[in-house]
């Protein structure tokens, strides 16, 4: 019940904070925009538990980086060329460097399996490297692969 509450918690923020930013967006565009918004809100809620700002909650830390590594499987396949147009913030080496932009997903999916299992097992001295190693994907991905239409 306590991990429902958060997922309904964080799918209003999600909802609410990305709303602006998604307008216009339809089909595959959007899908992706919501599950990148999703993982956001994710690193949004475990970071504020990692700081103290927030009840640590091992359950919710685990089950929301394995989300993160579920979606980090199928996200890549959600970029076909020719879908980039704005509202989307894809930017051109998506599909000029496709084996980089699949090999950031594929750490962002080890990274975040290596920090469910840190929080399964209640190891939380490894939980600040692991989610250190998932958000440098983000950053990397975020340097490269997008562009920022704001």
């Amino acid at each position: 019940m306590k991990h429902l509450k958060i997922t309904l918690l964080a799918g209003l923020i999600l909802t609410a904070s990305f709303a602006t930013a998604h307008d216009g967006a339809t089909g595959v565009v959007k899908e992706r925009m919501d599950a990148m918004g999703k993982i956001g809100s994710y690193l949004k809620s475990v970071n504020a538990m990692l700081r103290g700002t927030a009840t640590m909650d091992l359950s919710a830390i685990q089950a929301a980086m394995e989300d993160i590594a579920m979606m980090s499987n199928h996200l890549p396949d959600m970029f076909p060329e020719g879908t980039d147009a704005a509202p989307s913030e894809a930017g051109p080496m998506i599909w000029t460097d496709p084996e980089g932009f699949k090999a950031l997903f594929e750490e962002m999916g080890t990274a975040a399996t290596i920090m469910a299992a840190s929080a399964e097992s209640n190891d939380t001295a490894a939980l600040g490297p692991a989610f250190g190693a998932v958000a440098k994907t983000c950053k990397g991905c975020h340097s490269d692969y997008r562009i920022n239409r704001d």
